[in-house]
């Protein structure tokens, strides 16, 4: 079984091509890799490598629950906690009667801020500050490669619901108004 990857980097000028492919042998797996860089004043391989493995690397980077720390654990359950609690302010924006832009309040219900996510074969954490998420949950996987799992603080979904809120209550008082002045 051989699988490939094939990255391409570069401008009109110089272009690097890199190629990767797996190779299942009866008792082991081999990935090599190689470079090619083409520049106006020479072409040739840049790179060239040979590593054994012990596994495929759909395999050795699929998606398990084995053997995760807490850290790992706390944010894909904070991920799936984001993403169901901005399910809910979405379903309550697409309800919600007489909202004036709600096309835009729907969109607005997906987004986070702040990411935390983490590699989750190595446990290793990446942090996202200064950034807008849509959705406010993150979960990635290069090919062949491991996952990245991620949460962000649902902001939009809590500003709806803030806002939502505050609209109740404010027609929930007015009929008390009306009825203490007859």
């Amino acid at each position: 079984m051989v699988s490939c990857g094939l990255n391409i980097f570069g401008l009109t000028a110089a272009l690097k091509t890199e190629i990767t492919l797996e190779y299942q042998f009866p008792s082991k797996w081999l990935l090599v890799s190689f470079a090619t860089q083409n520049t106006r004043a020479m072409s040739g391989i840049v790179k060239f490598r040979v590593i054994p493995t012990a596994d495929s690397l759909e395999n050795l980077h699929k998606f398990t629950l084995v053997g995760k720390s807490a850290v790992q654990y706390s944010i894909l359950m904070l991920a799936v906690c984001s993403a169901l609690f901005s399910l809910y302010a979405l379903l309550e924006c697409i309800r919600t009667k007489g909202l004036r832009m709600k096309w835009l309040w729907i969109l607005v219900v997906l987004v986070g801020v702040v990411k935390v996510a983490v590699n989750w074969e190595t446990g290793q954490l990446t942090f996202g500050i200064l950034a807008i998420y849509l959705p406010n949950y993150v979960v990635t996987r290069v090919p062949y490669g491991p996952y990245t799992v991620g949460v962000c603080i649902p902001l939009g979904a809590i500003l709806f619901l803030r806002r939502q809120r505050k609209l109740k209550i404010a027609r929930e008082s007015i009929p008390l108004q009306v009825q203490d002045a007859k």
